[in-house]
């Protein structure tokens, strides 16, 4: 899922609890994603995923970011260098077993 599918799919679960906060903040990202990604207009639905994108990116700052497979874990995880210091941040993750039970 991109980031748009995933808000929206928050966004039900806390109109299903009736978490006005949430869906507030959520709202308000929602709005920020779809100015940035002006041509997703609708949901895409796939059966099983048939698209791996590897997430790898370097940037002109010497952030990195890349695909992280360990401890049974599948990572996007972000490197980001402050004061001559690097470190890792997870951005996003999920089991293994998830990804391989949708396939």
């Amino acid at each position: 899922m991109d980031h748009i599918e995933k808000l929206t799919k928050q966004l039900d679960k806390a109109k299903q609890v009736n978490d006005s906060g949430t869906i507030t903040a959520i709202q308000q990202e929602l709005k920020e994603r779809q100015a940035e990604y002006p041509g997703k207009q609708q949901l895409k639905t796939m059966a099983k995923p048939s698209y791996f994108n590897s997430g790898c990116c370097c940037f002109e700052d010497g952030d990195i970011t890349g695909i992280e497979i360990a401890e049974g874990y599948i990572r996007l995880v972000k490197w980001k260098t402050d004061a001559g210091i690097s470190r890792r941040m997870i951005l996003e993750e999920s089991p293994l077993a998830d990804v391989f039970e949708k396939l």
